[in-house]
């Protein structure tokens, strides 16, 4: 989360600011676009909402939804939605989201899940020793997602623990459980192994069934069973 960058965009979004939408023209080539590159001005928008999402990258960011402003309208204040108290100023509602963000991706749960698995991912099984001491590297996935559009709880019954490499093949789609956590190559969904999965940490099938649904759009039928 670029935490400058976003805060700016969320504080226009509560105060009701309108924005200026400049865009960079699009030439193709790399030497034209040297030599005759520019920049549009696009007009004035207003901050329509934000969520939190996963980019190409694989990483978690924060996304905008921007409504180009009619001659005459001034957009209207709209209050960041997490609980702040009465009298609470806009400059410190966007603080606190842009902070709570932060926490979310070193919560409870999240030091939860890593421990019970000391690290080591569910799926493949690999364990990233990354210092002679012995210490190691993991993530925590979310199965559904945090935030708009999917509104997933952060808790230990949606999470999983995930090397770098399995959770961005799971935030994108490519690996994906069934209801009785089999491992599911998210592109053929032909089961590749069981998920692995210690005493005490019981992975609710509701939260697998939302994010396979994410990606049925890529086969002619669902896979939801009820049983």
């Amino acid at each position: 989360m670029e935490s400058a960058g976003n805060a700016g965009l969320l504080l226009n979004e509560a105060r009701g600011d309108a924005v200026r939408v400049i865009r960079g023209l699009k030439i193709e080539g790399k030497k034209r676009r040297r030599t005759m590159g520019g920049y549009e001005y696009c007009g004035l928008f207003r901050v329509a909402d934000h969520w939190m999402t996963v980019g190409k990258e694989g990483f978690r960011v924060c996304q905008f939804k921007l409504v180009k402003l009619v001659p005459g309208e001034v957009p209207t204040p709209k209050p960041i939605a997490l609980p702040q108290g009465e009298g609470t100023p806009i400059e410190e509602q966007v603080r606190r989201a842009v902070e709570y963000e932060l926490l979310v991706r070193d919560s409870k749960v999240v030091r939860t899940v890593k421990k019970m698995y000391d690290n080591t991912c569910q799926i493949c099984e690999s364990r990233l020793q990354v210092s002679p001491e012995g210490e190691a590297y993991s993530e925590a996935a979310h199965i559904q997602a945090l935030g708009k559009p999917h509104n997933g709880p952060d808790v230990l019954e949606n999470a999983l623990c995930l090397c770098a490499n399995c959770h961005a093949l799971f935030d994108r789609g490519a690996l994906q459980l069934s209801d009785h956590l089999d491992v599911l190559n998210g592109l053929t969904r032909e089961m590749k192994w069981k998920l692995k999965k210690v005493r005490g940490h019981d992975i609710k099938v509701e939260y697998v069934r939302q994010h396979r649904r994410r990606w049925d759009d890529r086969f002619s039928a669902p896979i939801d069973r009820e049983n």
